[in-house]
């Protein structure tokens, strides 16, 4: 048991013992009869009701500490929080090449099929679908399986410059290319904000000394980052400074890093596609980050790559029943539901002559 774990489990002993124990001093302290009144009287009353108080404090503390520590199952837009962490450690499970998914994927396209290989970040990855077939990537290949192969390159957090690496490395590993998909996001320009890359690197270097009880608390620990999420000025500003970074010059450079990516895959047999998520919460016909798609969009065409922006379909819906959560705008299964059938009529569409493997005879080779 490492340290942390021993931590843990001390912390809910206590919690578990409190209420024992603040109701036992109550039992002893009332005892047996007493007609006497005075100072010695007022002073048991006085003790008696304090006791009974922490009991019923302590008893409900114990209650939702339980329920956030083994029954609480979700996630949280920022993912600070332990709850977060843990439900990626029960439902993150990684194939043969780190990836996650529930099978494993090959160098070597597989004779007389199609590949569509996936970039992302959390929304690709599925981040709050527990369920991994009930991903839009997974939901395309239950579909289109006997014809495609669905490959997921995506990772909670992956930028722009993470994705492009990711492309590099499996190039360099011998890996076909056809169809690549770029899933796009607006916060994949992040990692060129170096004032805010150093903010949240501050931020969780102010996280890692929080007081014991938050951090081996569950319920402690997930409601101060939902406070925190809410207050914080670095988060509750993070959608401005994004919106700025795309009318400053970190706009020519995220368009630079798109172009390199279109040409790693023009280069290598690939064929670019891009489909642009929305924030869930930002769906409306005032979407802030409307002008933003369409200026994506609009390079995009300029690259002569074909561009999928998924806004307006889901201002045909409310955000409250396409996000994960009020703490969590990620896309839900309705939303990975209705993208999938968009996506993969876009892929249908813009699909490109198949030039087959240049390995067939290699084509169940593992990485």
């Amino acid at each position: 048991m490492s340290v942390n774990s021993l931590y843990d489990f001390s912390f809910y002993t206590v919690a578990a013992l409190l209420p024992f124990l603040a109701f036992g001093l109550f039992f002893i302290v009332f005892r047996g009869r007493s007609s006497a009144k005075g100072p010695l009287y007022v002073l048991k009353l006085i003790t008696g009701n304090v006791l009974f108080f922490v009991f019923l404090c302590a008893s409900v503390f114990l209650l939702l500490e339980s329920y956030y520590r083994f029954i609480y199952d979700a996630t949280d837009f920022f993912g600070f929080s332990r709850a977060t962490s843990r439900w990626y450690k029960r439902h993150f499970h990684f194939n043969n090449i780190g990836a996650r998914d529930n099978k494993d994927y090959t160098r070597k396209r597989a004779s007389g099929k199609r590949r569509m290989t996936f970039l992302g970040d959390s929304i690709t990855a599925g981040t709050g679908i527990v369920n991994v077939n009930d991903r839009f990537v997974n939901i395309i290949g239950a579909k289109k399986g006997k014809e495609w192969e669905t490959h997921v390159m995506a990772g909670a957090g992956h930028d722009t410059g993470d994705q492009y690496f990711v492309l590099k490395q499996l190039i360099v590993k011998g890996y076909e290319l056809d169809l690549v998909v770029l899933v796009y996001f607006v916060n994949d320009i992040t990692d060129l904000m170096t004032n805010y890359q150093k903010s949240m690197e501050s931020l969780w270097e102010k996280y890692r000394t929080l007081p014991f009880a938050i951090k081996h608390s569950f319920f402690l620990n997930t409601w101060f980052y939902r406070f925190q999420a809410h207050y914080e000025s670095l988060l509750s500003t993070t959608f401005d400074k994004m919106l700025n970074a795309y009318h400053s010059p970190l706009w020519d450079i995220q368009k630079k890093r798109l172009k390199l990516i279109r040409d790693l895959c023009g280069n290598n047999q690939g064929h670019l596609l891009v489909v642009l998520f929305p924030y869930m919460h930002d769906i409306s016909n005032e979407s802030i980050f409307g002008p933003v798609h369409n200026k994506i969009s609009q390079y995009c065409k300029a690259l002569r790559t074909p561009c999928l922006d998924l806004l307006p379909l889901y201002q045909k819906h409310s955000d409250d029943i396409l996000t994960m959560g009020p703490y969590d705008s990620h896309p839900n299964e309705l939303a990975h539901s209705l993208a999938a059938n968009e996506i993969q009529l876009f892929l249908e569409k813009n699909m490109p002559l198949n030039k087959g493997s240049k390995n067939a005879k290699n084509e169940n080779s593992h990485f």
